[in-house]
């Protein structure tokens, strides 16, 4: 079953740049390295929720803005995903 899993993962990634993945590299415990690649978002990854600077760094990335393409009204940053709004800052 475990090669299965694997073999339909290696169909759905790009499995010769998935060592460069926030999921890799958090596995590795490489954290300041997500740090580095997550400063200023644009992807989120919609298997995991990360969000990286380059859809590069994550498994199955969505542009934020096509999430969330209103700027917001205040210092405060707002997500909206479907009908939920998450605000942070």
């Amino acid at each position: 079953m475990e090669q299965a899993i694997l073999s339909s993962f290696a169909q759905d990634h790009d499995v010769a740049h998935h060592s460069q993945h926030f999921c890799m590299l958090a596995a590795s415990r490489q954290i300041g390295q997500i740090a580095l690649l997550s400063r200023n978002p644009n992807y989120i990854c919609r298997h995991c929720g990360r969000v990286a600077d380059m859809e590069m760094n994550i498994c199955e990335p969505i542009r934020l803005n096509a999430l969330a393409p209103d700027k917001p009204k205040s210092p405060m940053q707002r997500l909206r995903y479907g009908s939920t709004e998450i605000t942070y800052g």
